[in-house]
């Protein structure tokens, strides 16, 4: 079964792949199978998941909510005051 599919490139791209299609294949009645082989070689689906394995679990870092919550940085004043000063400014200024 075959599904139909939309996807958005800028225009040098497109027909660059297109030139490449009829040159491998001297026809443009192969765009659609050559998408299909670009979509099916996994190389690049699978890249994430290769990188991954390069990354040992001793180098990855993580930080518990509480840890989060504990170093989150404060503010010394709060936004509506902040508003509340720029909105008097604003009605003294007319």
């Amino acid at each position: 079964m075959t599904e139909k599919v939309s996807f958005y490139t800028d225009k040098k791209s497109w027909e660059k792949f297109k030139d490449h299609v009829y040159r491998s294949s001297g026809t443009m009645r192969n765009l659609s199978s050559e998408l299909n082989k670009i979509i099916d070689d996994n190389t690049l689906i699978n890249l994430e998941d290769n990188l991954k394995r390069l990354i040992t679990s001793k180098e990855i870092q993580t930080f518990s909510l509480e840890e989060i919550k504990q170093d989150r940085p404060t503010v010394p004043i709060s936004a509506e005051e902040i508003i509340r000063e720029m909105r008097k400014s604003h009605v003294n200024l007319s």
